[in-house]
């Protein structure tokens, strides 16, 4: 059995018509419950994520979407 708590804050904010920011961040605890590993980190479970995006539309229906993650 695992045990999980987090919170995740995601914002946006259009720029302009073409231009669109984001960013999230998630922070995150993730421990066993019981069994042998009771108390221990889950592992492989990142406890902070940070994402930035950018969204950019030079022209109508077209455009691309950079993002990045730690």
């Amino acid at each position: 059995m695992k045990i999980r708590n987090c919170v995740e804050l995601d914002g946006n904010w259009s720029v302009n018509r073409q231009l669109g920011l984001g960013a999230r961040l998630v922070l995150r605890e993730s421990n066993f419950r019981s069994g042998p590993y009771a108390g221990k980190d889950v592992p492989l479970v990142p406890k902070r994520i940070l994402a930035l995006r950018a969204d950019w539309m030079p022209m109508m229906h077209r455009g691309c979407r950079v993002g990045w993650a730690l």
